[in-house]
């Protein structure tokens, strides 16, 4: 059952601002990182202030590394967790998330350590920047894209569910990124709830214009979200026309 059909919308897709998900299971889209860039220079709002948080978060990452604070630099990776609310990526049967942190933040960390951006030591300028990350498969991307942004995709959840009449409640904590503070905060979130087979789960929504079907590229994956350049080199590599909506 999706999203829509639970709440009794009685919309089609493309009348939907959001991706209408399954509410008992995850489906193979994913949020594409370069959307929200291109959005972003198109002088969206909203776009705009999740990519300058997504910058802020690295150019943390980046400033710890740089003073060789490997410690804090790690606790800041181990607040990203796989996303079970989009209900998006490669779970089955059931959505459930899984612990991003628990495998790559060591691989993360490293491949940072190692970019080009920390001998600059500046984010500012992300055309300039060439910071890529080997092993790191696109759902992780997306997966790392949502946790970062996840405060404002709940503002966005809730402005639709307003928009269409429907209910949430804040009962479940989630980790958010502090920008000011430059850590993970704990706090809950005002999102629907569902109720299925597999129990009540919360559904954070996406912008449907920032989803990308599952496709093979590379292994190298570019992860700060925003050089245009670099962006145009890997769009050359997708295999998968963008969702259309």
């Amino acid at each position: 059952m999706l999203f829509s059909d639970y709440f009794k919308l009685n919309l089609k897709q493309k009348d939907m601002d959001f991706l209408d998900v399954p509410v008992d299971t995850d489906w193979e889209f994913f949020i594409d990182p370069f959307a929200i860039t291109k959005e972003a220079k198109n002088r969206n709002p909203f776009a705009i202030s999740c990519h300058n948080l997504i910058v802020d978060y690295f150019q943390t990452l980046l400033d710890l590394i740089r003073s060789k604070k490997k410690h804090d630099a790690l606790i800041r990776l181990s607040g990203i967790k796989e996303p079970n609310e989009t209900h998006l990526g490669y779970s089955t049967k059931v959505s459930k998330g899984r612990s991003v942190g628990e495998i790559k933040d060591q691989h993360i960390f490293d491949s940072l350590a190692n970019s080009k951006a920390v001998i600059s030591g500046d984010l500012k300028d992300l055309e300039d920047c060439d910071l890529v990350i080997k092993g790191i498969s696109f759902d992780n991307i997306s997966d790392i894209t949502t946790c970062i942004i996840r405060e404002f995709l709940a503002d966005f959840t809730l402005s639709q569910c307003k928009r269409h009449g429907i209910s949430t409640s804040a009962t479940k904590r989630y980790n958010i990124w502090d920008t000011r503070a430059g850590v993970w905060k704990i706090t809950t979130l005002d999102l629907p709830e569902v109720s299925g087979k597999n129990g009540t789960t919360d559904v954070l929504l996406i912008p449907k214009t920032w989803i990308r079907e599952k496709f093979t590229i590379t292994l190298m994956i570019i992860l700060i979200f925003g050089f245009w350049k670099n962006c145009k080199i890997l769009m050359s590599q997708r295999k998968a026309p963008y969702l259309t909506l």
